[in-house]
């Protein structure tokens, strides 16, 4: 055999698992990023979300792995090319598969590239309509506040996302008894067109009850919009649950202002 013959199979029998393990180093990366951003989107879903990126990461690696193992076949034979240097394989198939090399790592790029993208698309949106957690717009031109009988409820932020509005909302109890804001059946979002889109109390952020001299923030999410075009909208607490009879039966947060969408 020839010295070119030899030389030839030493960088292909060297160059196959450098070439594994560069895509299975690649694909592992792109996994641990993804799992990590999984973590941080999904919250109380991510013992479920951070398996499953996992599990889809390893089949990846597994068919990485296997496509890389079946581009070292003897075209004719269909057996692996010996890499012994005192094997008999003609120059003629040594040759086409260190040429491959460059096209074999350029697949495995734009391959992880395109399968990673959409699974952080995917997991982000999904996750982020079951948790509520989307980006969004924010519309409140400033903030709005209501007083009644020492109970204080201020509208601080409100921001529209793809599928949710989302109500910033922050209360002081001055009553001097403890105080019950619950969400079911309680709160409603009334745009100035007398339009009304009720609160999610398994997507919000709330905790129900005040101890008196608590200030409190947190997020109601309301499923869907109000209307285009409305401008103004009012939040409604329809009951106030007192420990006495101190504090007022209902409260409103009238007079917010929004921007237009397009602002």
């Amino acid at each position: 055999m020839s010295q070119a013959v030899v030389e030839t199979q030493r960088r292909t029998s060297l160059a196959k698992p450098a070439v594994i393990a560069l895509a299975v180093w690649l694909i592992g990366w792109i996994g641990n990023a993804l799992i990590m951003a999984v973590s941080d989107w999904t919250g109380w879903l991510g013992w479920l979300a951070v398996p499953a990126v996992s599990a889809t990461v390893a089949v990846l690696t597994a068919v990485a792995s296997s496509h890389l193992e079946s581009r070292w076949v003897d075209p004719v034979t269909r057996r692996p090319v010996p890499a012994e240097p005192g094997s008999s394989t003609p120059e003629r198939q040594a040759r086409p598969h260190g040429r491959s090399l460059p096209a074999v790592l350029v697949t495995l790029v734009v391959l992880a590239g395109i399968v990673g993208l959409g699974l952080t698309v995917g997991v982000r949106y999904v996750a982020g309509w079951v948790t509520g957690d989307e980006p969004g717009v924010e519309r409140l031109v400033q903030t709005a506040t209501a007083q009644e009988k020492g109970l204080a409820v201020s509208v601080t932020g409100f921001e529209e996302t793809r599928h949710f509005t989302r109500v910033a909302v922050e209360v002081r109890n001055d009553v001097g008894n403890p105080i019950t804001l619950p969400l079911f059946g309680n709160v409603s979002l009334v745009g100035g067109d007398g339009t009304a889109i009720e609160v999610d109390q398994w997507r919000s952020d709330w905790t129900d009850s005040l101890n008196p001299g608590v200030r409190q923030n947190g997020a109601l999410l309301f499923t869907g919009h109000l209307p285009d075009g409305v401008r103004r909208a009012q939040l409604q607490f329809n009951t106030v649950f007192e420990q006495g009879f101190d504090g007022p039966r209902s409260i409103t947060v009238s007079g917010i202002e929004l921007r237009r969408r397009s602002d």
